[in-house]
This record gives C-alpha cells, structure tokens and sequence, in this order.
C-alpha cells in the first residue's frame, strides 16, 4: 500500500490520519465487495429515497454528485452507470485499489476530516457511505457535507449500529441466544465509543439532521423531508437456522463470510480494550460458534437516511 497515508496498528494498516478511529482495517477487499452486495440486496439497490429526482438531468448544467467512503469503489461504479450524465466524485482517506476508470467518474483520496476541499454550494447528491468506520467528529462532517450541498440538494447516508440485536425486540441485545456475541458487541461498543465514535449514530441521525438541531451552530437551517429507512437480516443465516426465511438463501453465504471477516478484522479493537491475542481471538471463536447454532438467531441494522438541505 502507499506510504504516507497509513500507520500499522496490530500489524495491520490503519488510515494515517489522528481524526478517523483505528476499528476497521483497510486491507481487506473481500470484506468490502461482499459488503456492497449484501447492503444491495437488503435495500433493493445502491439507494432509498428520492435520489433518482436529484440525479435526474437538469436544463442548462450537468449534475454534480460526491460520494464519501470510496472503498474498492464496487458502489460508485454501480451508481455511476445507472447515472451516466452525472458527474461524480469520490473520496476517501485511504487508497485501496486501482479503480477502473469511468468517464464521468473523479476519484480522490486525502483527509476529508479536515474539510471538504469543494466550493460552497456545489453537489447536488452528497452519499455518506459507512463513514462512521472513518470519522470521530460525524456532525462537524454534517457541517461540512451542508456547506457543499446546493439548497435544496439531498443527503443520503448508509450506515449501521454496531450490536447483535434480539429477532423479537430489535432495540435489545441477544443476549438470550447470542450471550458471547453480545459480550464481544459490547466490547466494540465501548471501544468506538473511547475513540469518539457514538456506536448509536444511525439513530441519532434524524435528530442531528433536523432544522432545530444544536449541529446547526452558524446559522445553517438544516434539512427537511428527513427519511430513515432501517432494515434487519440475520447475522449469520445458514441452514437450519431460525431466521432463513428472513432472506433469500442466495446470499447467506456472502452474509456469513461478512459476519467472519468483520468480527476477526477487529481483533485489534479488542486487544485494545485490554485482551490478549489469545482471548480476543478465543471470544470471536465462541461468538461465531455460537452463532452457527440453529438458536443463534441475532439480527444486524442497517439504514439509509436522507434529507433535502432547507
């Protein structure tokens, strides 16, 4: 990977920047790509909400759309050939990989966390893709994401809770079924949260995004017609297991792989929180044994949440 923009933590890159938490780190492209499809079949598509009407073509200017949290790239290929007269631009703290170029496509990496090197009132679409793994401050970025957007121009965020959830009360841990995966979601709660992460975020957005919002401390107005979709799916779906006809059975496999590759990339997050290697590694072992029961039936929340700027 390219120097300068990474420091390794447990052995492993994490993005340079002091303003973005060391949970994730940015080398495993499989994780990401089955990300992007597995967030694809929840939602029907690459997005909710009105976001055909923004990106539609428009007399006399082309259409300007940013998107932040790059990754592989796997969204902003897809989007932007659905949308092939927008002109888009996507950005990340870190470079990942090579992307394939697209004509109507700018890919940019530097820290966003600083500020938003647009012009005021410039996109017409901002897209905030899972940046609560890449930011501490999320509202100073709502501030910025504002600033950029023309009036009347929309957000779109995609986004999760970090947890286990119970299938009957989604608002509660599964800890009935799930006591070891719990443990671990509690852990990484705790621990996103010391690094300035709220591990609530996606519930919280609404809230931040509305006109009356205490995030709106310059005289910005906020935003309206706020949406907030959340949908759930099984954390480890497999045969047998109680939640299965909750999804198709197409794409338990690229869910599963999901849930592995997510839980075994933050072992340095747990180590942080003071276990060894050898009892972070033993808790997500059990967490994800425990998960393969055909009672483990713990549920993961997603959300796309949107608002047009006031």
């Amino acid at each position: 990977m390219p120097t300068g923009f990474f420091v390794l933590h447990h052995g492993r890159p994490q993005a340079a920047t002091e303003n973005a938490p060391k949970w994730f780190p940015p080398d495993n492209i499989q994780r990401y790509v089955i990300r992007y499809l597995s967030s694809k079949y929840v939602f029907g598509g690459d997005y909710v909400g009105p976001v055909k009407e923004f990106l539609a073509p428009t007399e006399g200017r082309e259409r300007q759309a940013l998107e932040l949290g790059t990754r592989t790239g796997t969204w902003i290929q897809s989007i932007s050939a659905e949308f092939p007269l927008v002109q888009f631009r996507s950005l990340d703290l870190v470079p990942m990989i090579p992307h394939v170029p697209r004509h109507n496509v700018v890919f940019e990496v530097y820290d966003f966390t600083n500020g938003l090197l647009l012009e005021d009132d410039s996109q017409d679409v901002v897209f905030l893709n899972v940046v609560s793994e890449l930011v501490r401050d999320y509202r100073a970025l709502l501030r910025e994401v504002y600033r950029v957007l023309r009036p009347g121009g929309l957000i779109h965020i995609n986004d999760y809770n970090p947890g286990m959830w119970d299938p009957d009360d989604i608002t509660r841990p599964a800890e009935r079924t799930n006591p070891l995966g719990c443990r671990f979601s509690s852990i990484v709660r705790h621990m996103v949260s010391s690094l300035g992460v709220d591990p609530d975020t996606c519930d919280k957005l609404p809230q931040w995004l509305a006109p009356e919002s205490d995030v709106w401390d310059q005289g910005q107005r906020g935003f309206k017609d706020i949406g907030s979709d959340q949908r759930t799916y099984p954390f480890f779906p497999h045969d047998g297991h109680s939640c299965m006809n909750k999804i198709d059975a197409s794409i338990s496999p690229y869910i599963r792989r999901l849930a592995v590759t997510s839980l075994r990339d933050m072992t340095g997050l747990v180590k942080d929180y003071g276990l060894t290697n050898e009892e972070a590694v033993e808790l997500i072992d059990g967490a994800l044994e425990e998960a393969a029961h055909h009672k483990g039936c713990a549920m993961f929340k997603v959300y796309c949440i949107y608002g047009t700027k006031i």
